[in-house]
């Protein structure tokens, strides 16, 4: 099972992305294999805030043409999510102490995390999101072609976290969003 990032989902749907060819390496193996493949909610938030902003430059599919631009950008990402048969997990309204303050609990497991991996928020809050999947038996391995993150892939390893990615053949960054 599979936690997958936001920029693999965008390579792999939009067929002209110059990292189109190793995210659908990934994808269809992940899928030849059985392996189930999982998005956070933050991974459709990331999808919003690039079709929103990209949404003119983007090669849409005919039957969404005619969408007014909400209703594009909605076709899109349920596209782009059924395209790679994700399953979107849910987020858990548990609150943890941190500091003085109270926080939701994949926000702590993020912030856990912070010193050793030394990553972007956003990629330590999809780190954070596959560990608790990993907690939960549902993943073990975390599908990206962000090279920041799989620069990482010796300590995320040991955090019970398998990195799949093509980032040593490719550039691609979690900047997207």
């Amino acid at each position: 099972m599979a936690y997958l990032d936001t920029n693999l989902l965008l390579s792999y749907y939009f067929e002209n992305d110059r990292n189109h060819r190793h995210a659908a390496e990934i994808v269809e193996s992940l899928k030849q294999q059985g392996k189930k493949r999982y998005i956070s909610p933050l991974v459709i938030v990331e999808l919003y805030a690039v079709i929103s902003r990209r949404l003119e430059q983007l090669r849409l599919p005919p039957p969404f043409i005619n969408l007014d631009r909400e209703g594009k950008i909605q076709a899109v990402i349920k596209d782009i999510i059924q395209k790679v048969e994700a399953i979107t997990t849910n987020d858990e309204c548990r609150i943890d102490q941190l500091n003085q303050a109270k926080a939701f609990h994949i926000y702590v497991k993020a912030i856990k995390q912070a010193g050793q991996l030394k990553l972007k928020t956003l990629d330590l809050l999809h780190i954070a999101y596959a560990l608790r999947l990993a907690e939960k038996n549902r993943a073990d391995t975390f599908a990206t072609l962000d090279r920041e993150i799989t620069e990482k892939k010796p300590i995320l390893e040991h955090l019970g976290i398998k990195i799949l990615s093509n980032a040593h053949e490719n550039t691609a960054e979690q900047g997207n969003a």
